[in-house]
């Protein structure tokens, strides 16, 4: 929730534009633009010869960040102590020496909710405490991996759990890049004072924090000084086939970087989508956030493109499709230009999933608190969309996640969810879309003697408004 807030900073259009100084002033460093760059009615070139310039290097601090996360975990602990007096808080020295061994790792049994998003979001806390710091992207995936082990064993009477320890490091990670670059985006447009302080704030609290305490003392150097990015944010009304149930939802979602773009720095290429849906009986809501790791760009006839190492984290929300994920595999996002305004997407990525939760289980399979099924697994996702810049885009999308139970604790068995989607939608202005969204969820589940297929249809109707009064990356110059 309180990101899809954020993100609401970005549906000014040009809010994000970069603050620049104007062209008349003295020492602008701009370089002249390549003999080759096409005019307005020409296509897109297929690449440009390099990433994009980078903002300069500045100083790091391993110290501070590790000072900021162990706050956190500080905060977190007493809070849990004195205040809500949570039975898992009250921690001693015996309960610290119980945790030590490494015999008393287990895997625990709490609410999908906190699992699932309440531990990545702590972890992307402490990384985005480092990346403020200045430190790399892979620097800082050590703060979240040690403020997590310090959590499990000195900060909770309960047992280690391996699972956190799993979600709080890879999920707070990514979570935490795409976070820590949209709070930059933010801090560098154009937009009032106090809206940068609030957006930057609600974005990635550490790194307000750091820019209000060093005034930008630290950078490391590896975000783009103009970064190529599109999205939207907007809201409507669905109507849910199980008991033909009639709601609100609000959407968001931030594509940075382009296929026609050369790979830089992890996450140089992401998106992030967020997603809040309210009925009569629950709020529930989706998140989800994949970044490049690693990449080379590439070129098949009149396809342009990016392929590599993709991260992905994962939160759906807490239905009876439920699922959530941490994932790591190789893809491709490619692009063709077919005219000076039309283009053609593709997306496709298989990951493996070394932690992955889903589905709501029956009262019988219940283990311990668990209401749903745990495993490692396979990740599928594959997206198609075709855009006009002038009249709007169609898009197909699918993921799917399997999930093997068994591994790592009872029930033994197979949960296969899909979510596939088909979106249409029209220009209704220079900054805004409206369309017709069809979203079929399906689940497969069998384990021990449960055999289940259910299925879920949505009828979304949205209205949006572009964050940069682009749809595709034809825009794109």
């Amino acid at each position: 929730m309180v990101t899809l807030v954020a993100l609401l900073v970005l549906a000014s259009p040009g809010a994000l534009e970069p603050d620049l100084p104007p062209a008349d002033a003295p020492n602008v460093e701009a370089a002249p633009p390549p003999a080759d760059v096409p005019r307005a009615d020409e296509p897109l070139p297929l690449a440009p010869p390099r990433p994009r310039p980078t903002e300069l290097p500045r100083g790091r601090s391993f110290v501070v960040p590790a000072i900021e996360a162990l706050f956190v975990d500080f905060a977190l602990a007493s809070f849990n102590n004195l205040v809500s007096r949570e039975p898992f808080a009250q921690i001693s020295l015996d309960s610290i020496r119980v945790n030590l061994p490494l015999s008393a790792w287990e895997l625990d049994s709490d609410y999908f909710l906190t699992n699932q998003f309440g531990h990545p979001y702590q972890g992307a806390l402490a990384f985005t405490a480092a990346r403020s710091a200045g430190l790399s992207f892979w620097w800082s995936t050590l703060y979240p991996f040690v403020t997590s082990l310090a959590w499990e064993l000195f900060f909770e009477v309960d047992k280690p759990s391996v699972n956190d320890h799993i979600t709080t490091t890879v999920g707070g990670a990514l979570l935490g890049e795409a976070l820590f670059r949209l709070s930059m985006l933010v801090v560098r447009s154009g937009l009032p004072k106090w809206a940068r302080e609030v957006f930057s704030f609600l974005l990635a609290p550490p790194a307000w924090v750091n820019d209000a305490l060093f005034d930008e003392q630290f950078a490391a150097g590896d975000l783009p000084r103009v970064p190529f990015y599109r999205g939207w944010l907007g809201g409507g009304i669905v109507v849910q086939s199980q008991a033909a149930r009639l709601g609100a939802f609000i959407t968001a979602r931030v594509i940075h970087g382009s296929p026609y773009e050369e790979v830089g720095a992890p996450f140089s290429h992401f998106d992030i989508a967020a997603d809040l849906s309210i009925d009569r009986t629950q709020v529930v809501g989706d998140f989800t956030v994949r970044g490049l790791l690693w990449g080379r760009a590439y070129r098949l006839g009149l396809l342009r493109g990016v392929a590599g190492l993709f991260g992905s984290y994962e939160y759906v929300a807490p239905r009876l499709f439920r699922a959530s994920s941490v994932n790591l595999g190789g893809g491709s996002l490619g692009a063709l230009a077919l005219t000076a305004q039309t283009s053609l997407e593709l997306t496709a990525i298989v990951s493996a999933i070394p932690f992955g939760a889903g589905g709501v289980v029956a009262p019988s399979e219940v283990v311990g608190s668990r209401d749903y099924h745990v495993g490692p697994g396979v990740h599928l996702e594959g997206e198609v969309s075709l855009t006009n810049e002038r009249f709007g885009f169609v898009s197909l999308g699918v993921r799917r996640w399997n999930l093997f139970g068994g591994f790592y604790t009872q029930p033994a068995g197979h949960d296969a969810i899909t979510y596939a989607h088909l979106n249409a939608f029209v220009r209704v202005g220079r900054e805004a879309v409206a369309g017709l969204e069809l979203v079929r969820a399906l689940r497969d589940t069998r384990s021990d003697g449960v055999d289940l297929n259910q299925a879920l249809t949505q009828i979304r109707l949205v209205v949006c408004w572009l964050f940069s009064g682009e749809l595709g990356i034809v825009a794109h110059r």
